[in-house]
């Protein structure tokens, strides 16, 4: 006995750090101590106790561990340093007891409760050296108080961390004075009963530490593992209970590792590796190999759910350290290690994190990184009214989670909390896919309340990281490639936001990569006002909805700072700064599919081009609206007339443009901004009705819905925004004689602006349908804007291959105003078309000639001035296509 005994104190007993000898070195010649964090604190004057240091360096300080790294150093110091020490060690004790004394004072640290357990044991490594016969009566006393004190009911912390810590300290204690065969002045049993019910109390059914945080799970286990070995050397009665406990908590100790064998940085969780030293805690093969991923054996479920507890995980391999791995973090029983982080939700996939968690600062409370860290606002969690959950408040009960079906290799499940005050909220997790290529994890979040509040879900990206914000999320890029989505949609109106750094002490995306050490990352931030709300984010790691067109990092597209962030591109020429400005809309496309059109038709135009996208919802909300809010309508005209006063142009001389759902949104704010003329092919009318048919989800995130009041209430945008609109917008439509819009939408249109007083002027094409409009569109618009204010009217020009017909087609033929056209080849007068309202001419043509038309313009009895139109050249076979 007396042999086991022995070897199990010895492995209880702490040990000096590497720099042993080092430390004791500079400590015996310069009077310092080093901390872990290479600190260093001058132990001549004894100041060091006493001065404001943070909470963990109070405690490293007075719970003398700096002393441990002297016994690992004895033997490799000569006879003169080993006196030197002793002297020392008896000076900076005396100094210390002079100051706190053997019982608890004034000061809050000197015997803090875990702090005092630290201390007992450092003093035991020391009486257990040898130096510690060499240290005195005082020394001894010392070490017999404060295991005495940690003895005392009234000083025992609970059924908690720190008063496990102080009772194993007593176990550890009681230990050493067996093996001295010296008397225990306190009863062993009680000591060991009291760790087995604390071990009963603070770990779930389903075997997971109540104290909200992996590393103290493991850190709780090894310990109870230690006692249990303690306990068993000297014969106290065994525990089948804590066996199993340990069994359990394997479980948990496994699915919390991430594919880096580091734990997921959870509560008071730092991000460092696992020691390699820690499978000894369980009989554990698999645990051996997240550990390790050398030895052991993988496991082979890839999800995992804790109900009780509040936790679920899931990763894509247990083979591969750059596998995709998710944990639902939903915990709140107690105020130890708690962080205000409901319904968290952290994932990482090869190697970094991708929804992230701020991680612990340290524990000086009064620091306000300290207290981001544990706060809402550092978690990807929810805040109501800008606010977040209060990190204790005793209602355990509010918080709940539920399985809703994982298996195996499936992750569904959800969390809920109603710790805000009136406020029920719920986060629904649903993981799939075998790869991360394929990796797709849904997140539906809900609020309900009787109020209506401002609800914020914050996002928080690893800091590796570049977010590019867009309409109804983010795409992520690591090192220029992308490596991630995150699209987030709902009926109820959003407003997305990215939060940079440090900005203020609430809008903050802080990443501590250990304790004590910051990082500016970035972070999500989605707002929207209601009483009840459903928001749906989707996190894609692979096979993406949003297609590539260029809208990427440090790229030519920028982003507005408006209320509703604007992706957009300006191309600025250099000679028409003060000349003119085009926009232009984009049309209707795939869902996910967000690009601009018709740049390369306008490219050598001489007027400055403003490119906006509309990649909000699945398909886009035709630049106006999200359940009604009109938030992205204004600053769409807020964006043109920023942009218009940079480059000093007048409302006059900008032109929106846009073909179907673009050629909508060129009417809305052109119109609306009273700019100069709208170009237009083929637009939507009456909004509602074409969506409902063609696109319903566009339908349900303008209007919020699909009803027939929502229609109707789409179908009159257009007409609200005329009624406002100046009278001086021309605006020129272009549309097909088989394209459904001409009786749906134009015809309708021409009655709306007659009885407003706003016509408009129509140029029918004859033949083409709305699939075939872009094509016409194209030469239309970029005819329109051809050089600026010398083209007094939009044409389009083409070659009908069916008919053999060169179609030339004129806009803006409105009130008195006429055109005739003159065909040309070269300078050979072909044939004339005398003045008419007509938008269309026709002549039929022969193939291998160059043919252009001239243009005269009459508006009453004024005439304007004459252009030529660009040449159309048929002399080879692909001008005809």
């Amino acid at each position: 006995m007396t042999a086991a005994l022995q070897e199990t104190v010895r492995k209880q007993l702490l040990k000096g750090r590497e720099k042993s000898l080092e430390h004791a070195r500079t400590f015996l010649n310069e009077n310092v101590v080093i901390s872990t964090q290479q600190q260093v604190f001058n132990i001549a004057d004894g100041q060091m106790w006493i001065e404001p240091h943070p909470r963990s360096t109070l405690r490293w300080l007075h719970g003398f561990e700096y002393m441990v790294d002297w016994t690992t150093a004895w033997d490799q110091l000569n006879n003169h340093e080993r006196i030197a020490l002793v002297t020392r060690l008896q000076t900076v004790i005396e100094d210390w007891t002079s100051k706190f004394g053997f019982r608890p004072g004034d000061d809050p640290m000197a015997y803090h409760d875990e702090t005092t357990a630290l201390r007992l044991q450092s003093l035991m490594a020391l009486h257990r050296s040898p130096i510690g016969p060499k240290l005195g009566d005082h020394f001894e006393a010392l070490m017999e108080a404060t295991a005495l004190l940690l003895s005392e009911k009234t000083f025992h912390s609970g059924l908690n961390n720190h008063g496990m810590l102080q009772d194993g300290a007593l176990l550890i204690y009681g230990a050493m004075l067996q093996l001295e065969e010296r008397p225990i002045p306190f009863e062993v049993l009680d000591v060991w009963d009291r760790i087995l019910t604390y071990a009963r109390t603070t770990f779930g059914v389903d075997g997971v530490h109540k104290e909200h945080s992996p590393v103290y799970h493991l850190l709780v286990c090894e310990k109870l593992a230690d006692y249990s070995n303690l306990a068993s050397a000297m014969r106290l009665p065994p525990s089948e209970f804590l066996k199993q406990l340990l069994v359990q908590a394997a479980e948990f100790a496994l699915h919390a590792t991430t594919p880096g064998s580091a734990f997921v940085p959870l509560g008071d969780t730092s991000r460092e590796k696992i020691p390699v030293e820690a499978i000894s805690i369980f009989d554990s093969a698999e645990f051996e190999w997240a550990v390790t991923h050398e030895r052991g054996v993988p496991p082979v479920n890839r999800a995992a759910v804790f109900e009780e507890s509040g936790y679920a995980a899931f990763r894509t391999s247990w083979t591969d350290r750059n596998a995709t791995y998710l944990m639902l973090a939903n915990a709140y029983h107690g105020s130890y290690h708690k962080h205000s982080d409901e319904l968290n939700v952290y994932l990482e996939s090869g190697g970094v994190p991708i929804l992230d968690d701020a991680g612990p600062y340290g524990y000086d409370y009064g620091d306000p990184l300290v207290q981001h860290a544990y706060s809402s606002f550092g978690h990807n969690t929810l805040l109501v009214d800008g606010k977040g959950l209060k990190r204790h408040d005793g209602a355990m009960e509010k918080t709940w989670f539920q399985d809703l079906g994982s298996t195996e290799n499936q992750l569904r499940v959800c969390a809920f909390t109603s710790r805000y005050d009136g406020v029920i909220a719920s986060r629904e997790v649903e993981v799939q896919g075998e790869s991360t290529e394929k990796t797709h994890i849904r997140i539906q979040d809900k609020v309900s309340s009787d109020q209506s509040h401002r609800y914020t879900y914050l996002w928080h990206f690893g800091p590796d990281l570049v977010p590019v914000l867009r309409g109804s999320g983010v795409e992520l890029y690591r090192d220029g490639s992308k490596i991630g989505e995150v699209l987030v949609s709902s009926d109820t109106a959003l407003r997305l936001n990215l939060l940079r750094g440090n900005q203020n002490p609430e809008k903050q995306a802080l990443h501590f990569s250990s304790m004590g050490k910051v990082q500016e990352s970035t972070a999500l931030e989605v707002e929207l006002f209601a009483g009840t709300a459903a928001v749906t984010t989707d996190v894609r790691l692979g096979d993406y909805v949003l297609v590539d067109r260029g809208v990427k990092p440090n790229g030519e597209w920028l982003t507005s700072a408006g209320n509703v962030p604007l992706r957009y591109l300006l191309e600025v020429e250099p000679s028409s700064i003060t000349e003119s400005l085009t926009v232009i809309f984009s049309s209707l496309r795939q869902p996910g599919d967000f690009a601009h059109d018709y740049r390369s038709a306008l490219r050598g135009t001489k007027t400055s081009k403003l490119f906006i996208l509309d990649d909000f919802g699945e398909r886009g909300s035709y630049y106006y609206s999200h359940g009604r809010d009109t938030s992205i309508f204004h600053s769409v005209q807020a964006l043109i007339a920023d942009i218009a006063e940079s480059l000093g142009i007048h409302r006059s001389k900008i032109t929106t443009i846009g073909s179907s759902k673009g050629g909508s949104a060129a009417l809305i704010h052109g119109y609306a901004a009273r700019v100069g003329r709208v170009i237009v092919g083929a637009p939507q009318i009456l909004i509602g009705n074409y969506t409902s048919g063609h696109a319903p989800e566009v339908l349900r995130y303008l209007a919020g819905g699909s009803t027939p009041g929502d229609r109707e209430w789409a179908n009159e945008i257009l007409s609200n925004v005329i009624k406002d609109g100046s009278r001086h917008t021309r605006v020129s439509v272009l549309v097909g004689t088989e394209d459904h819009h001409l009786l749906g939408h134009i015809r309708p249109f021409e009655k709306m602006t007659a009885a407003s007083g706003k016509p408009i002027s129509v140029s029918v094409v004859p033949g083409v349908s709305h699939g075939d409009i872009g094509t016409v569109y194209r030469d239309f618009a970029r005819h329109a804007v051809l050089n600026g204010s010398k083209v007094s009217v939009p044409y389009m020009v083409r070659y009908d291959e069916t008919s053999t017909e060169l179609v030339i087609a004129v806009g803006d033929l409105l009130h008195a105003r006429v055109a005739a056209c003159y065909l040309y080849s070269g300078n050979e007068l072909l044939a004339k078309s005398p003045y008419s309202d007509e938008p269309v001419r026709r002549w039929k043509v022969t193939a291998g000639r160059n043919y252009h038309v001239r243009v005269f313009i009459r508006d009453g009895a004024a005439q304007l001035p004459t252009f030529n139109t660009e040449i159309l050249d048929l002399t080879t076979k692909n001008d005809f296509d």
